[in-house]
């Protein structure tokens, strides 16, 4: 086994993509929405086309067997996805003049109403939700190390309230995000989040939630303090390197600790030999390599261009719940495990999906990245121009917990975001249209008055009479 030019050469192309869009927009944060889709995309793209050339991988996934050639086409893609999302994105920012903050932004009362009833009305109602989902699951099932499928069978339908975690995050970087609210309160919604986390890893054995809330309020620190990337230092890049290592080793020890503390750090020590199975296990389990292995075998299995859109179009109709609309389309992602991994569907699992894949069974090789891409750079341009308009509105709230799922979109197809984004800003928006009526029913005003606006003086009554007057 040895390396394959091509292959490291389409790496290269994909890779100045993020580059160019690194350089180019280096003042934005380095974790900005746009930085998180080009960089993952690199990593998704190269992770196991590269690193397969010298590792000998092996995965349970039918793509692990797909022919070089096949493995080139998908790295075509990825790059072409890539150099989309930069244009889009530069082409969309460079026309849309962002404007200047809106000098009528709400005022410090409303903002500090609002803040405290959205966080705590998301935090309660999500805790309420993720209680009875605990209960209905029951914590046997969440905590059974030897079944982590199980606790996905009993899950089967209470879809609303497994989001209620995620409700009650959302409420924590709304909390963490506001400038009106005190320090004391960003505290306790802080402690909240930890023990999120803590229950996330060390009880039920899920690392997405912690990921959420490192990465969102990662998101809210460096917009607080206009971290930019060019100032940001080698040693956090390392950092974040390590952190992702930390991720991968965590599953290698979750899979291995049921044996023994013992049998999981030989599990880790096994890691170093390149040529090992534990070191091309890792690689071909690796979160960064099941979207590659779905295009792989879309490519293996269907023809490009077949869908023609229509993926896109029956998005929107998986949102209806199955108990309204039985009939209603589903996924392609489940409709995927179902048809090419009966047993794992049977059991309640599930594999990660491919959203340049998608791209390639709608609209073809090549065109179908290209279109996407250029998409996706465009959305993002706009998310940046409003956010930049009004950084407390509500978009703007939200784009912490979004930044998550920019950062694992190449796990998803389009009706799963729009899913998984729609199913917490949906609720949050509710939420949020409560306080703000809870606010205007008293007959209070969410603006300050035009006279005590910053650099417009009031004038006194009878001002313009003088004026004309003397005039």
């Amino acid at each position: 086994m040895g390396l394959d030019a091509a292959r490291l050469f389409l790496a290269v192309i994909l890779w100045s993509a993020v580059i160019a869009g690194l350089v180019r927009y280096r003042r934005l944060s380095p974790v900005h929405p746009f930085f998180l889709a080009l960089v993952t995309t690199g990593l998704v793209g190269s992770f196991y086309p590269v690193l397969s050339t010298w590792i000998a991988t092996t995965s349970w996934r039918h793509g692990a067997d797909a022919d070089v050639e096949l493995v080139r086409a998908v790295q075509l893609d990825y790059a072409v996805y890539a150099w989309a999302l930069l244009a889009g994105f530069a082409v969309s920012r460079g026309r849309r003049r962002v404007d200047a903050v809106d000098r009528r932004a709400p005022s410090r009362a409303y903002l500090r109403h609002r803040d405290a009833w959205v966080a705590f009305g998301l935090a309660a109602c999500g805790l309420a939700l993720y209680a009875l989902y605990v209960r209905s699951v029951g914590v046997a099932s969440l905590t059974d190390r030897d079944n982590f499928a199980l606790k996905w069978q009993r899950s089967e339908g209470l879809g609303p309230l497994v989001l209620g975690l995620h409700l009650a995050i959302v409420g924590c970087f709304w909390a963490e995000g506001s400038t009106a609210l005190g320090p004391r309160a960003k505290r306790v919604y802080r402690l909240l989040a930890l023990a999120i986390a803590a229950w996330s890893l060390g009880v039920i054995a899920q690392r997405t939630n912690a990921v959420v809330l490192a990465l969102g309020y990662a998101t809210i620190h460096c917009a607080r303090r206009g971290v930019q990337l060019r100032r940001v230092r080698p040693a956090l890049v390392v950092g974040v390197l390590a952190l992702y290592a930390g991720v991968e080793v965590f599953s290698v020890v979750r899979s291995t600790w049921r044996d023994g503390i013992g049998r999981s750090l030989d599990a880790v020590a096994a890691l170093g030999d390149t040529q090992g199975h534990a070191l091309g296990t890792l690689v071909g389990g690796s979160e960064l390599s099941h979207p590659v292995f779905t295009a792989l075998e879309l490519r293996q299995l269907e023809d490009a261009g077949a869908l023609a859109g229509a993926s896109y179009l029956a998005a929107p109709a998986t949102l209806v719940p199955r108990a309204i609309a039985p009939g209603r389309p589903e996924t392609l992602a489940l409709g995927f495990v179902a048809e090419n991994y009966p047993a794992m569907a049977a059991r309640g699992g599930g594999a990660a999906f491919s959203f340049v894949g998608e791209a390639w069974w709608n609209f073809g090789a090549v065109f179908g990245p290209l279109l996407i891409g250029l998409a996706v750079g465009a959305l993002l341009a706009r998310l940046d121009a409003a956010n930049a308009t009004r950084p407390t509105g509500a978009l703007a709230m939200l784009t912490p917990y979004l930044a998550t799922h920019v950062a694992m979109l190449h796990r998803y197809e389009s009706a799963t975001l729009l899913k998984q984004t729609l199913s917490v800003a949906l609720p949050a928006l509710c939420v949020l249209g409560a306080a703000h009526l809870m606010w205007t029913g008293t007959g209070r005003a969410t603006r300050p008055s035009r006279a005590a606006l910053p650099g417009r003086p009031a004038r006194p009554r009878g001002a313009v009479a003088r004026e004309g007057g003397a005039a």
